[in-house]
């Protein structure tokens, strides 16, 4: 039985049940047994009965159907069925019989399609790794100053492997108490630092020397450089990163109301 014959039987079985459910009403209707609870459970009875002659002949149906699906997918895997037999990836021969679709087809790409098929494997590389990089970001794996924290090369002389990031020392003490912040800092006074800063104020002189005001993971400060840098300085615009490297004091910059910046001397601008 097909699926079409067994949708014409299936209909011709429930009017079978509604005929056979009109007598069993009326005969109880003819007794006075309307509302009797006998009638109740023969009608439920007589429900089942059709409903599991339709449902086992549907699993027959369904276990045919199966076994039809399962035929025709061998038939065509047959037709299908290639043999490779070919280098790829530094000699590794892959002789298949019966290789999946998906396999056969990447096959096929990297022989005859070789420049096409790397560009999209590098390009699915970098989105999967640009992507698990957002996804470690976003929920504080990775640092937001990841970007910031490139070697950076400064105009005069190399940064020492073992000079902090200035954004790594905020961020542990982005979460302590003042107390502990401030033993913390002690171990960075007066010790060389780097960062990128973010210009969020004009920029100010001091005798021979320029003041600019940047944030650094949320926390303010006032880095110092001398005349040197004068033209690159004035060239600066509030919301320019800058690259610096320069001497933390550990203590703030006076003079400032209640914005009171951690103070950087000896400030050199990087490449």
């Amino acid at each position: 039985m097909n699926q079409r014959q067994f949708e014409i039987w299936e209909k011709q079985k429930r009017r079978e049940y509604r005929i056979e459910l009109d007598k069993l009403q009326d005969d109880f209707a003819g007794r006075g047994l309307t509302f009797s609870g006998a009638r109740i459970r023969a009608e439920k009875d007589l429900k089942e009965k059709y409903d599991s002659e339709i449902e086992i002949m549907r699993l027959g149906l369904n276990e045919d159907t199966k076994k039809e699906h399962v035929a025709v997918t061998l038939n065509k895997s047959a037709r299908n069925n290639v043999f490779i037999n070919s280098k790829i990836d530094g000699g590794v021969e892959i002789a298949g019989h019966g290789n999946s679709f998906i396999e056969t087809k990447i096959n096929t790409l990297k022989k005859e399609h070789p420049f096409w098929f790397w560009f999209g494997t590098i390009g699915t590389t970098i989105g999967i790794i640009t992507g698990l990089m957002f996804l470690a970001q976003y929920f504080g794996v990775l640092s937001s100053s990841w970007s910031d924290k490139m070697p950076l090369i400064p105009v005069s002389g190399n940064i020492s492997t073992t000079t902090p990031n200035l954004a790594d020392i905020f961020l542990k003490t982005n979460s302590m108490l003042d107390l502990e912040k401030e033993n913390f800092v002690k171990d960075f006074e007066n010790g060389p630092v780097y960062a990128v800063g973010a210009v969020f104020d004009n920029i100010n002189s001091s005798g021979d020397h320029f003041i600019v005001r940047m944030a650094v993971e949320r926390n303010a400060i006032g880095c110092a450089f001398n005349s040197d840098f004068k033209k690159e300085l004035l060239l600066l615009k509030k919301g320019d990163k800058v690259n610096f490297y320069g001497i933390f004091t550990g203590s703030g910059l006076s003079g400032y109301g209640a914005v009171n910046p951690w103070y950087i001397t000896d400030c050199i601008l990087l490449k």
